[in-house]
């Protein structure tokens, strides 16, 4: 497809229009055109496309001069412009020619910057001195036919007479007698009024309206996109674009190409060029678009219908009246139908006599193409009997005006050049169903009686065909004239043995080829004939040789291929000094005339095994003794064989044994092999002996008798004594000291001989809690012997009692008594409350008690007094 809308050139020929003076004149194709400046010369370009390629500019012309407000003019497919510093209307061909076609009386230089040319082929150009749209007529003969006066719409911000400098106008074709515009954005007196800096201008250019010459601001365009346009252009589908620039000042540089929505202001960039001082655009949007497009897939070369698609497109206000259509397709193809009949509202025509459904050739006199009109015919094809291959077809336009060429020829819509035709093909239609047999030779070395029999249900018994048979073993070609026989096949004979493929099978009564999917035939020699065995002394170590063998029958040779780029044709082959990287797939390749056999072995080369040990040689009895092989190689499928004293044996890599005694001292040595390389190491080991320390879990005590710690020691005695936590112990480096205070509630006794070899128990202390105190549960404060007073008596347990509350049984306090520390003696209640002796009875009492650990506890009980 085409890559840019603006781009549709659908008459585009090498045949360049040419006036009766021999200038010749542009195309009226749609291209947008676009002109620079650099004061000296003045060229111009168009946005050209190279397919999966940005859109660059390509030279049209290059004149002597410095020319602005360039329009195209439909009329006569002329540029005209006007010669800066001069009054001078000047007339563009092609190329490099121009003609000063007349000057201006009413000034004596003309200060235009803007300019196009209408439909009807007037130039019109903006003075914006006197600023007036000066109206000439160029064609006919040179004159200024009228001056017209802008001014702002009332509806606008700005009132009054309009005198802003613009750079550059363009008709809209859908709408020729309106013009739009742009005003800068640059704060400077000449693009005044600073309320519409940046906008759209639709310019009225009714002859006939009484608004003629009204400019209506339309829509903005932010100056961060757009500050100048220097040049505007539509192109033939009504698309606006500008060049213009986005740096500051009244006249910037400069080199941008971009889309624009003149009703929203939205902009669209399309390329950046180098930058001009001056620059202007035109075109000529009333072109005609003819196309003609083809099935792109191809199409069979025998009974297939596809659809051709002719188009037209004009995009001018005239139409196109008693146009005559041609066009042929390939031989072998007939025009199966025409879209409409040609009776339709889609167009008018007549099918020319002898041509059209029936035919290959497609006349039509009479054509239609209506002004702004587009439509299309359709052409239904259907190939009869076509030469398979390349094809193509072109349509013709006759009878055009004089400004388009005698014969307009088609393009092709799907490329991205103008002018091309429409390029298709036929392709051979498949056989379906198709099988074939193959008979092998008999001998490997005169291998030439292989046959190809071939057969397919859609054969015909009788038929004849030519058939090419492509050899790819040197692809050599072999054609044969074949004909079908009454199985429906035929066969190919006197075959060596090769992978052969059906290029062409083509009926000796037709054009039309037909064509196989997998046409790929493998004639293989008798192989199974040669009988070829292959081994070898794999898995070998690294280092040590690698002993390849093989035995063929009846004979041959061999050749010999692997890894580290191995070959040999030695039917056993050795290689010496090898080294893992030799390890792989070894192909063995026998050859007896034609015949093969092929073989693969894999080889493995195993690498060296180092191995070292890792672990303590010496160790005390209750440890665990911890020994680990590792090969520094880092190989792979590596087994261990540990032995030791006592007939040890062990198969893993590291050993985990509990060490129970002196028995197991000794030699302990491993062996490390992957299969094919072994290495052995070893280590002496030695067991310390170790004291053995058994000391009671648990023990219950009040503190009324010493408490000494009483721990045996078995084995070695000669070891060292560490008691912790230390606190609360006559000694912290003697056998069994003595429980001074209630400091710590366990303690851990460690003792280790002189080799560090060491054991350990705890010991937990619990309090006896039974019976903390005595208390007696009757007195009489009035007997004259025993029990007069009632006091507590603390065991050894209780550090000391915090006070003493005693309560009749109705919960009045009646003694109490504190002490607030250990050496303060608690009172003592004598059975007296206030001087007076209590009433006999029961009382309550409660105590507060802080016991050697450090715990308080609360004690209860009750006392009858006499």
């Amino acid at each position: 497809m085409k890559l840019l809308p603006f781009i549709l050139l659908s008459f585009f020929t090498i045949c360049l229009t040419t006036n009766l003076d021999g200038q010749r004149r542009f195309d009226c194709d749609g291209r947008l055109l676009v002109s620079a400046s650099d004061g000296k010369t003045t060229s111009i370009y168009y946005p050209s496309s190279i397919p999966f390629s940005p859109t660059i500019f390509g030279i049209l012309a290059i004149y002597d001069g410095h020319f602005d407000a360039m329009g195209f003019n439909p009329k006569d497919n002329y540029v005209y412009s006007v010669e800066q510093n001069t009054s001078t209307i000047v007339r563009h061909s092609l190329y490099t020619t121009y003609e000063r076609i007349g000057q201006v009386s009413i000034v004596d230089t003309l200060k235009v910057n803007a300019g196009d040319c209408t439909a009807e082929g007037l130039y019109v150009c903006y003075d914006y001195r006197l600023n007036k749209m000066l109206v000439f007529d160029v064609v006919d003969q040179f004159k200024l036919l009228r001056q017209i006066d802008l001014f702002w719409d009332p509806k606008s911000p700005n009132q009054g007479a309009f005198k802003t400098r613009i750079f550059d106008f363009a008709f809209d074709p859908n709408d020729t007698k309106t013009a739009y515009s742009f005003q800068g954005s640059f704060e400077h007196e000449d693009l005044a009024p600073a309320a519409t800096r940046g906008a759209m201008l639709r310019i009225n250019l009714n002859f006939d309206d009484p608004n003629l010459g009204m400019v209506t601001p339309i829509s903005f365009i932010s100056p961060e996109i757009i500050t100048h346009i220097a040049g505007l252009v539509f192109d033939p589908r009504s698309s606006l674009h500008g060049y213009g620039s986005s740096l500051g000042g009244l006249n910037p540089p400069q080199n941008k190409f971009f889309s624009i929505n003149s009703f929203d202001g939205q902009t669209t960039p399309i390329l950046t060029a180098s930058a001009e001082i001056l620059s202007d655009a035109c075109s000529c949007p009333f072109s005609l678009n003819f196309t003609n497009s083809g099935p792109t897939n191809g199409m069979f070369c025998n009974n297939d219908s596809k659809t051709f698609v002719i188009g037209f497109e004009n995009n001018s206000y005239i139409p196109f009246i008693d146009v005559v259509l041609k066009d042929t397709f390939p031989e072998g193809t007939i025009i199966k139908s025409i879209s409409n009949s040609l009776n339709g509202n889609e167009f008018v025509g007549k099918i020319d006599a002898g041509t059209g459904i029936g035919t290959n050739i497609l006349s039509i006199s009479g054509l239609l193409i209506r002004a702004k009109g587009r439509f299309e015919i359709s052409v239904e094809i259907m190939s009869i009997n076509a030469n398979d291959g390349p094809a193509y077809t072109r349509a013709y336009l006759q009878n055009l005006p004089p400004r388009f060429p005698t014969n307009l020829a088609s393009d092709d819509p799907g490329s991205s050049a103008f002018g091309d035709r429409t390029n298709f093909f036929f392709k051979t239609r498949d056989l379906e169903n198709l099988s074939w047999k193959i008979i092998p030779p008999t001998d490997c070395i005169v291998a030439n009686d292989g046959k190809i029999i071939v057969t397919s249900p859609e054969f015909v018994p009788g038929q004849g065909f030519e058939v090419g048979l492509l050899n790819r073993i040197g692809y050599k070609e072999r054609f044969e004239n074949v004909v079908i026989d009454d199985k429906k096949s035929f066969t190919i004979d006197s075959l060596n043995p090769g992978n052969y493929q059906l290029f062409k099978f083509r009926s000796l009564n037709g054009n039309c080829s037909l064509s196989l999917k997998d046409t790929t035939i493998t004639l293989d020699p008798p192989n199974s004939l040669l009988d070829l065995r292959v081994g070898s002394n794999s898995p070998v170590c690294e280092g040590d040789s690698l002993l390849l063998t093989s035995l063929i029958f009846p004979e041959g040779q061999i050749i010999w291929a692997g890894p580290e780029i191995f070959g040999s044709v030695d039917p056993n082959p050795m290689i010496k000094n090898v080294t893992p990287k030799r390890s792989g797939i070894y192909d063995a390749i026998a050859t007896y005339g034609y015949c093969i056999q092929k073989r693969m072995l894999e080889v493995e080369v195993r690498p060296q095994v180092m191995t070292i040990i890792e672990g303590d040689s010496t160790y005390c009895i209750r440890d665990t003794l911890n020994l680990a092989v590792t090969d520094t190689n880092k190989g792979e499928l590596l087994t261990y064989s540990w032995s030791g004293p006592n007939n040890f044996k062990e198969i893993n890599s590291v050993l985990d044994l509990p060490i129970v005694g002196n028995e197991q001292t000794g030699y302990y040595e491993v062996i490390t092999t992957n299969g094919a390389c072994h290495d052995t190491i070893g280590m002496d080991v030695m067991i310390l002996p170790t004291p053995d320390l058994v000391l009671d879990n648990v023990i219950m005590t009040d503190y009324c008798d010493p408490l000494i710690l009483l721990p045996k020691l078995l084995g070695d005695t000669d070891v060292n004594y560490e008691w912790t936590p230390q606190d609360g112990l006559s000694c912290s480096d003697c056998l069994s000291p003595e429980v001074i205070s209630s400091v710590k509630s366990s303690y851990r006794l460690k003792v280790e001989n002189g080799y560090s070899c060491a054991d350990s128990a705890s010991v937990q202390i619990i309090l006896d809690k039974d019976n903390l105190i005595f208390a007696a549960n009757i007195f009489s404060p009035a007997a004259s012997a025993g029990n007069k007073q009632f006091k507590i008596l603390p065991n050894c347990v209780v550090h000391y009692i915090h006070r003493l509350d005693i309560y009749d049984r109705y919960g009045n306090p009646i003694f109490q008594a504190k002490a607030f520390n250990p050496d303060e003696p608690l009172e003592i209640w004598d059975g007296r409350l206030s001087n007076q002796t209590v009433s006999s009875g029961v009382y309550v009492w409660f105590a507060k008690v802080e016991l050697v650990d450090g715990s308080i506890v609360y004690l209860t009980g009750d006392v009858t007094v006499l």
